[in-house]
């Protein structure tokens, strides 16, 4: 059992009591234990990530297309520098930049799907080896 050392007070358990102790529950090695992360789980995650942020941002691009809203990162900011004071030509200028970033977030949709089936793809293929 546990032993009193010299000290007054001074409580300690001996080796054998530790180990005792320490197999009073069992399967706690497995609760604590990390499984070995393999190249193919590593690229299964990494490949899981990257097609859930496809999809958000994809999704998150059509809202924005469809509502004819552009996301701040796809706004083409540019100014006309000749007829700056003639207000049809500057109100027709703005139509044809927002159009603009309106066919830019249609283009990234696009890629995005193609890179969204690629990323399929390559999943199909690394559950099937598993």
């Amino acid at each position: 059992m546990a032993s009193n050392t010299g000290l007054l007070g001074t409580f300690s358990y001996r080796d054998t009591d530790l180990d005792r102790i320490g197999n009073i529950f069992e399967g706690s090695e497995c609760l604590f234990a990390t499984p070995p992360v393999t190249a193919s789980r590593q690229r299964l995650e990494s490949l899981s990530k990257r097609q859930v942020e496809l999809q958000l941002h994809g999704l998150t691009l059509t809202e924005y297309l469809r509502l004819q809203r552009i996301r701040r990162g796809l706004r083409v900011n540019l100014q006309p520098t000749l007829f700056a004071h003639n207000e049809e030509f500057k109100t027709k200028f703005a139509g044809i930049i927002t159009k603009c970033s309106l066919d830019l977030i249609a283009l990234n949709i696009e890629c995005i799907a193609v890179e969204l089936d690629n990323v399929n793809t390559q999943l199909d293929t690394v559950t099937r080896n598993k």
